[in-house]
């Protein structure tokens, strides 16, 4: 109870900080530079983002089915659906997750540990292919910051790799149910090394979509530079709820402004993408949890 308080408390101080923030930039300087995006590049945007939603649903089909057949349509309903409830609440993946697990247990008739680990094993491989595309966008990007950074990401994902069979055999058999879709023994390298290069490529549509709305707004940024950054901003809101509301903001409009985007520019972006994001997840994953529901009460 009080951590989900302090959750709230702390999305609550990063929207405020993020207002206080678009007050002391000047609103109208803010609004001005947005309203001279251009639109065909803000409506391409929402492209990628789209096919984020697919080739994550893609990854997640594909984990769910070594443990029995599932059908894609029904991850991508149960993925869209679940983003939903994560933006709209302050539940830290976790919301989203256990309406996922309870989604697959009623497709595939699995115990609540698999449906679960089914679950589970998508957001670690997502957090992997987070580290991986952050670990080669910040190596590319150059400068001392950005090679520690990269090389630390990297490293992770080469210890999560190096360790986990071990991390395996310390675990008790109740854990083991759980974990099975993580650490497991069906689950090879080969096929490990595809899922989180399948996240990763799901990421890059995120960095994608916002790329192209700071071309619409003429910032002339690189990408790599701009996908680390996005990386860390989107990792930072993750962390705390409710769809990273306030938080990723607030540290995305600080982080682009360090690599060298003028502070309204970077928070007009900021905000655009965010804005479009968010209504994205909203129409589909709306859409999605009531196609849920009429199936459920069929």
């Amino acid at each position: 109870m009080l951590w989900r308080v302090w959750k709230i408390v702390v999305v609550g101080a990063c929207v405020g900080a993020v207002i206080w923030l678009v007050i002391s930039l000047e609103p109208g300087r803010i609004l001005a530079a947005a309203r001279e995006a251009e639109p065909g590049l803000l409506a391409l945007s929402i492209v990628p983002l789209a096919a984020r939603f697919l080739v994550w649903s893609f990854k997640a089909t594909r984990l769910a089915n070594r443990y029995g057949g599932v059908r894609y349509r029904t991850v991508l309903r149960l993925i869209l659906a679940g983003a939903f409830i994560n933006l709209v609440t302050p539940a830290v993946k976790v919301g989203g997750g256990l309406y996922r697990a309870a989604g697959i247990r009623r497709e595939t008739g699995w115990g609540f540990p698999l449906a679960y680990g089914w679950t589970l094993s998508d957001q670690i491989s997502n957090i992997l292919g987070g580290l991986v595309l952050f670990g080669f966008t910040a190596l590319a990007a150059g400068g001392r910051p950005f090679y520690w950074g990269g090389a630390c990401a990297l490293a992770l994902v080469a210890a999560f790799l190096l360790f986990r069979r071990r991390i395996w055999l310390a675990t008790g058999d109740r854990t083991r149910d759980l974990l099975e879709p993580v650490l497991g023994p069906n689950v090879g390298y080969g096929a490990l090394a595809t899922d989180i290069g399948l996240a990763s490529l799901s990421w890059a549509m995120l960095c994608l979509a916002c790329g192209l709305v700071f071309q619409a707004l003429g910032s002339g940024v690189g990408l790599m530079e701009l996908s680390a950054m996005l990386a860390v901003g989107t990792t930072a809101g993750s962390l705390v709820g409710a769809g990273g509301l306030g938080v990723t903001e607030f540290t995305l409009i600080g982080l682009f402004t360090r690599i060298g985007i003028e502070p309204a520019a970077a928070a007009a972006g900021t905000l655009v993408h965010r804005a479009i994001l968010y209504a994205v997840i909203i129409i589909a994953g709306g859409l999605a949890l009531l196609s849920s529901r009429r199936i459920s009460s069929c």
